[in-house]
């Protein structure tokens, strides 16, 4: 009748994600690699800055041709690092399979010192401004792509003032934010991204419901809370025509109700009839005796 027939199996190991990475063997080429357990991202920023700048690859190379074969300026590395990192994240997010929920720890850095030149009174507001700027630009991308599941994205943002130790990697965090050009601190002004997953337990449960796990107790089951309107949500139509079904259902379920309340309005009719004949024989002597 209904086929729940789960999309998802949660016997097989899932990936976090697959995002496209250079191919080792061409580095001109990219390939879908999955990614196991968790995804890092560092994002850079100028002294002075909380903004995330960034440049596409295209505009990054444009920029590299007028400057007559030089290397990258610190400011063009930096701008083409947090677009290929951006990418990186927003490939991942949309990529989750349907049972893994993301969940996003985003830790705000700065420099040892507090900059001068900034309208912020210690380091602390602006990393939670950096970090706050990224979040923000993480959920309009979201938002731009349709991602349905955008409530269901777990944030954990975390700003620090000046606490050089203080990371999400594991190891050592200058192999994951590598020095920008000659510059020994640009790699202290930058927000760090860790991505990991969590499983949706209202997605698991439906997808271990298998057809063949179906019993006629859950048919009957899912039928009453149907027709009662409560909607547990823990058996689902997933088919066009398992839906079909239950929209069907949902009608019949209007005229169950009103045949329902006119039976019992006929039954209260019918008392109140017999108890009005009693009263009317009783009133002309015709009452039964007994």
């Amino acid at each position: 009748m209904y086929n729940m027939k789960p999309r998802i199996d949660l016997n097989t190991p899932s990936d976090l994600c697959s995002i496209s990475l250079p191919d080792g063997n061409d580095a001109g080429t990219m390939k879908k690699t999955p990614i196991k357990d968790n995804l890092e991202a560092c994002f850079y920023f100028n002294s002075d800055g909380v903004t995330l700048e960034s440049l596409s690859n295209k505009n990054f190379d444009d920029q590299i041709k007028t400057q007559a074969g030089k290397p990258a300026t610190k400011d063009l590395a930096l701008k083409n690092s947090n677009y290929k990192e951006f990418e990186k994240l927003s490939e991942c997010i949309l990529n989750m399979e349907e049972r893994n929920i993301p969940i996003v720890y985003i830790l705000g850095k700065t420099d040892p010192k507090t900059p001068k030149g900034i309208n912020f009174s210690d380091n602390y507001q602006l990393s939670s401004a950096r970090a706050g700027n990224l979040y923000l630009e993480l959920t309009r991308m979201l938002s731009r792509n349709h991602y349905n599941r955008l409530r269901d994205v777990q944030w954990r943002i975390f700003p620090v003032s000046s606490e050089d130790t203080a990371t999400l990697f594991p190891g050592d965090r200058e192999q994951h934010c590598i020095k920008l050009g000659d510059d020994p601190l640009s790699n202290h002004r930058v927000v760090e991204v860790l991505i990991e997953s969590s499983v949706d337990v209202a997605s698991a449960d439906n997808a271990r419901r298998e057809t063949s796990e179906m019993q006629v107790m859950d048919y009957m089951y899912f039928s009453l809370y149907t027709i009662t309107t409560t909607g547990y949500g823990d058996i689902k139509p997933i088919t066009p025509y398992a839906k079909l079904i239950c929209s069907l259902e949902n009608i019949i379920e209007v005229y169950f109700l009103v045949i329902f309340l006119n039976v019992l309005i006929s039954f209260k009719d019918l008392r109140m009839a017999k108890e009005l004949s009693a009263e009317i024989q009783k009133g002309l002597g015709l009452a039964r005796k007994k």
